[in-house]
């Protein structure tokens, strides 16, 4: 069998689209004709795209955040969930956050961590990682 051949017939058939849509029947549908609503993607597929985006996420925040390679482990790790949870955007929204975890004062930077509306919108995510913040 010509893999190649078929792909390319199938793709003129199907299309190739990156992002969602809905195909004539309705059906939510990714990439080459995936239908999200009857097969999904299995957890190999899933770890896989998020090993990407937490790789998308660890290179805005070295990019954005100069400060990033200063911290610890776990430190870092709290600005690259907030990244993959907000996006860039939103993560530099935190302009007195980062004020103060530039600074080293860990306390003060939670503490702007649990201001926020971030915060009223994920209270128990908030809170965590605020305590990872701060050394809790």
């Amino acid at each position: 069998m010509n893999l190649e051949k078929l792909r390319d017939r199938i793709i003129a058939h199907e299309g190739f689209k990156l992002m969602p849509y809905r195909d004539q029947l309705g059906f939510i549908t990714i990439g080459i004709g995936r239908c999200l609503d009857k097969k999904g993607i299995s957890k190999e597929e899933a770890f896989y795209l998020f090993t990407n985006d937490v790789n998308d996420a660890v290179s805005d925040v070295s990019k954005y955040i100069k400060f990033y390679n200063n911290l610890d482990d776990s430190r870092q790790e709290v600005l690259v969930e907030m990244r993959f949870q907000m996006g860039i955007a939103g993560l530099l929204g935190f302009k007195e956050f980062l004020s103060h975890l530039k600074k080293g004062d860990y306390k003060r930077a939670s503490e702007e961590m649990l201001n926020s509306k971030w915060a009223k919108q994920t209270p128990i995510r908030a809170k965590e990682l605020s305590e990872i913040i701060e050394g809790i």
